[in-house]
């Protein structure tokens, strides 16, 4: 009778990563927390073996923590991924440890302008590597983050540099056209309804043409889907029903900051209309949603908020 051997501390490590990715796909963050760091454990006993592993674990874990608002610990693991990496020169995993994600330690403190520093590193090192992906991951991310923050201008230069990336290379952009509806939503805030309809355009175009020629990374994710609806809300006559369900949408499909920028632009598109309840009411939305999301978009809401306030007399 042949006697099985117990899986190696490497082999189980890899096996709970895969436990842990699955968690994350449900969205079930605390479950896919507790999976990472056992990951992180039976890695580290591994040794060399597991290194992989254990970075990709640490990544993934730093990502988790940022969700789940628990900043300091988001920045305890980054720090450690960091020092792992520069401790044997890996600068892939590098970019990883300090690329952080849209929900990151950073971001949990409200500090954006840490979280482009780190962008920016990752450019850097990413032009040192010579991978031009890394480049337009991190101007898309530069803009989104200082679009949420209220810098229109600047987001729109760095989307645009982006976008460039996407029109002169497409074998390396091989995704929906992520920087075109950075601007879009950039262009919908500020009110510049044409341009921001063009951008709709546009991003239509790049989808079908993806799909035609069978590239399924070209469509939109769910969450993107969201976003392109809020565009088309924002620069039309849209109704209240039709906000009403795209709220209800964003809080199933939308990820990281989006819903809460749901919320906020309805309620900047009612406000333009002359619509004060309806704007407070969603204003007051984005509010609630803000205080459960780690965020850089509390000036914005309460921009809003005050604009919206009840006259005293």
């Amino acid at each position: 009778m042949l006697v099985q051997a117990a899986p190696s501390s490497a082999l189980r490590a890899r096996l709970v990563l895969g436990k842990a990715r699955a968690l994350i796909r449900k969205d079930d963050w605390a479950e896919a927390s507790v999976a990472l760091a056992e990951a992180v454990r039976l890695a580290e006993t591994a040794g060399d073996e597991a290194y992989e592993t254990l970075m990709i674990s640490l990544v993934m874990l730093l990502a988790v923590l940022g969700v789940m608002g628990r900043a300091e610990d988001a920045e305890r693991i980054a720090r450690r991924a960091v020092a792992l990496s520069q401790e044997r020169g890996d600068q892939l995993h590098l970019i990883r440890g300090r690329g952080q994600p849209p929900h990151g330690p950073d971001i949990a403190r409200h500090e954006v302008a840490g979280a482009i520093e780190d962008q920016q590193t990752v450019m850097r090192i990413g032009r040192e590597l010579g991978m031009l992906v890394t480049e337009y991951v991190g101007e898309y991310e530069i803009a989104t983050l200082l679009y949420q923050d209220g810098d229109l201008e600047a987001a729109a230069q760095h989307a645009r540099r982006a976008m460039a990336i996407e029109d002169r290379h497409p074998d390396v952009v091989r995704s929906a056209p992520v920087a075109t509806v950075v601007l879009a939503r950039v262009h919908a805030y500020a009110g510049e309804v044409e341009e921001a309809r063009n951008m709709l355009r546009r991003i239509e175009s790049a989808v079908q043409a993806a799909l035609a020629e069978g590239q399924a990374s070209g469509a939109l994710t769910p969450s993107q889907e969201v976003l392109v609806s809020m565009v088309d809300l924002a620069t039309r006559e849209s109704t209240t029903a039709e906000w009403q369900a795209l709220l209800e949408r964003s809080g199933r499909d939308s990820i990281e900051q989006e819903p809460i920028e749901v919320a906020d632009l309805y309620g900047t598109w009612a406000l333009r209309r002359g619509r004060i309840e309806e704007a407070r009411r969603a204003f007051e939305e984005a509010s609630a949603r803000a205080s459960r999301i780690p965020n850089v978009m509390e000036a914005r809401v309460r921009k809003g908020l005050l604009a919206t306030a009840p006259r005293t007399t």
